[in-house]
């Protein structure tokens, strides 16, 4: 049974995390690999740390996975601690994997390139294949939010980097369709690319649906037509330009529609003042919900969106929000607020992307759906459903294997 060693400064455990997708992934291939996940002890925004005294590592194993936790210095927000944090990660997985024997699979995933750079000494070291994933474009992110300058010395060092990871690595993962394109654009050879995009448990889901209730009466009771919002109540998502459509909608007289946001996050001070400021009774602000209860609500709804701003220059290469699945699987249509290439949403016909840079045009997609012939909105509702199949837990572990194996 050949050993792989999953690498990722983020890879957190169920029980104080919730990036799972290299957990949820171990759980699958431990049927057929020795898997062990190298992971950081700080959990990502929380002030957890897995390790409070001076040990370098701890071992655990949590409903059947393997991890070893590297000591790493906690931090908060993006400050120059967090710096150290990914440092720390960096010389500390590189030590104590010689603890552990020897692996034949490297399985290393971003956000950040050390995370890279360490993988591929471990993988060189045992002479194991070295497979890199990209869940983030960096720089690229940072360059088109306006963070960096193309060509800043931090920006030509990260791309310097980025192609030299990509031209050693055995074989590319990207969580973006447009992957390839990216690798292409760079001028680098695209055929040891792979997508694998995030995932949907469909069985979970379901039950949770069924058997997780979310007990808050005023959504479960109201008859409108409701669009709802599931995730952080954060710069990133464009919340205000939900809230501009709500306005808007107000204006024409639209009463019936109401605008439920569940999640919290920095903005949410501002978007609640903007909603008291233009007496917004149309929207509605739930709070954080456990997320075992997020499926009931999403197949309540009538509608379910996701808004972002709008990055063009990044966005070409496609879209992954982990809510997208789980909005698929909700067998409800989905409107996003932004155009991209490789758009999921328009691929399988399961709702509507619009190039919402006015509050008008996401109102009126908004009350499209509201207006929408029963038989025209069952396809989006039926096509958003079958979308979810092609993202199942099970099939893209398959990829992976794939991957591994070719």
């Amino acid at each position: 049974m050949k050993t792989v060693w999953i690498i990722n400064h983020y890879a957190e455990p169920p029980e104080v995390g919730k990036y799972l997708r290299h957990f949820n992934f171990a759980r699958k291939l431990k049927e057929k690999y020795k898997v062990k996940i190298f992971t950081a002890s700080t959990v990502h925004n929380t002030d957890v740390n897995i390790i409070e005294d001076g040990k370098s590592y701890v071992e655990k194993t949590i409903d059947g996975v393997d991890f070893v936790f590297i000591k790493t210095s906690r931090y908060f927000g993006n400050s120059y601690a967090r710096i150290k944090n990914m440092f720390d990660y960096y010389f500390g997985v590189q030590k104590v994997t010689k603890k552990f024997g020897s692996c034949d699979i490297v399985y290393s995933s971003s956000p950040h390139s050390l995370t890279w750079l360490a993988a591929r000494k471990i993988a060189k070291r045992y002479g194991a294949k070295f497979i890199v994933e990209t869940r983030d474009l960096w720089p690229l992110t940072f360059i088109e939010m306006g963070r960096m300058t193309r060509g800043s010395i931090p920006a030509r060092i990260l791309f310097k980097i980025e192609k030299s990871i990509y031209k050693s690595a055995d074989r590319l993962i990207f969580t973006i369709p447009g992957g390839y394109k990216y690798v292409e654009d760079l001028g680098l050879d695209s055929s040891k690319c792979s997508y694998i995009n995030n995932f949907i448990d469909l069985d979970e889901f379901d039950y949770n649906a069924k058997n997780k209730v979310y007990e808050g009466k005023e959504y479960n009771e109201d008859k409108c037509f409701k669009v709802v919002f599931t995730g952080a109540l954060g710069k990133a998502n464009n919340l205000m330009e939900l809230l501009r459509a709500a306005k808007y909608l107000k204006s024409m007289g639209e009463n019936d529609i109401k605008i439920y946001l569940f999640g919290y996050g920095a903005e949410e001070e501002n978007l609640r003042a903007f909603k008291e400021e233009n007496s917004l009774d149309n929207v509605h602000f739930m709070g954080k919900v456990k997320k075992e209860v997020v499926p009931n609500i999403l197949v309540k709804s009538d509608l379910n969106i996701i808004t972002l701003n709008h990055i063009p220059g990044l966005f070409k290469y496609g879209l992954s929000p982990n809510k997208i699945f789980e909005y698929f699987a909700a067998k409800k249509p989905i409107l996003i607020n932004v155009k991209s290439g490789f758009d999921l949403v328009e691929k399988y016909q399961a709702g509507k992307s619009v190039d919402g840079k006015s509050e008008k045009q996401l109102a009126e997609a908004i009350l499209e759906f509201k207006n929408m012939n029963p038989s025209d909105y069952e396809k989006y509702a039926n096509n958003a459903r079958k979308a979810a199949h092609d993202f199942e837990l099970d099939k893209l572990t398959e990829k992976l294997i794939d991957v591994f194996e070719n």
